[in-house]
């Protein structure tokens, strides 16, 4: 929080929203700026029902306590969007086996729940799930700032550094963090991305691809652990 000036990022109502006051609908306060990115050609998929509840009890709950949230989030993206969700990211990259086993009967075309290098097939309780995770592969900007001799000024050429060119990148981003303080540096990442012909793809149709030659998808297991930068524990892909 002191170190990204989270205050000045969110602003006094989103931070304690969740915490000290009741977190408010964002998905029902803004209907028409989420159809309008979906009519723009966008994904928009949900992220968890109640952000702090899930960040902090998913990775424990069983399949009828993470099905509870799950229904409620279905019904307000149904209620938005009149169609059932195809995918997921959880906040604050948790997973665990009660939520990937309710999400199994719902059949999405994946979720992006862990931090990993590849996607892959989740292996719980020694059974290969049939949902495929993409994980985030990349450090998010807020951790980076965290390391050693990192400030905002080196971000975009660490970043660079960290991209690998034979296998999928996968980025999380902000629009509070990289679309307000820190957008001259994102605006200027996207412009070096475009100079060397980088090319941004679209993760439902990724996921088709891998799905259309599902033998050849590894599989793994998942376990909490740290990260540089990040503050408690994430769910990593793990093997």
């Amino acid at each position: 929080m002191t170190r990204t000036s989270a205050l000045s990022l969110y602003g006094l109502r989103t931070v304690l929203s969740g915490t000290l006051l009741p977190a408010r609908p964002m998905g029902t306060s803004f209907r028409d700026e989420m159809r309008c990115w979906r009519d723009q050609g966008f994904e928009v998929s949900p992220h968890g029902y109640n952000h702090i509840r899930w960040h902090d009890h998913a990775s424990v709950w069983d399949e009828k306590r993470a099905n509870a949230e799950l229904d409620r989030l279905s019904d307000m993206y149904v209620s938005l969007f009149q169609k059932e969700p195809e995918s997921f990211a959880a906040p604050g990259w948790q997973a665990g086996a009660g939520n990937w086993q309710a999400m199994e009967s719902r059949h999405f075309l994946y979720h992006s729940d862990t931090r990993g290098t590849h996607p892959y097939f989740p292996v719980i309780n020694g059974k290969t799930l049939e949902t495929l995770e993409i994980p985030t592969t990349l450090p998010t900007w807020d951790e980076m700032l965290a390391w050693d001799g990192i400030t905002r000024q080196d971000l975009v050429d660490e970043t660079w550094k960290l991209l690998k060119k034979d296998t999928l990148n996968v980025w999380t981003i902000h629009a509070e963090f990289e679309g307000t303080v820190y957008f001259p540096q994102f605006h200027e990442f996207v412009e070096r991305a475009e100079r060397e012909g980088v090319e941004w793809i679209f993760l439902p149709q990724v996921a088709k691809d891998f799905l259309a030659h599902r033998e050849q998808v590894p599989s793994a297991t998942i376990k909490q652990g740290g990260l540089p930068g990040r503050a408690g524990t994430v769910t990593c892909q793990h093997g």
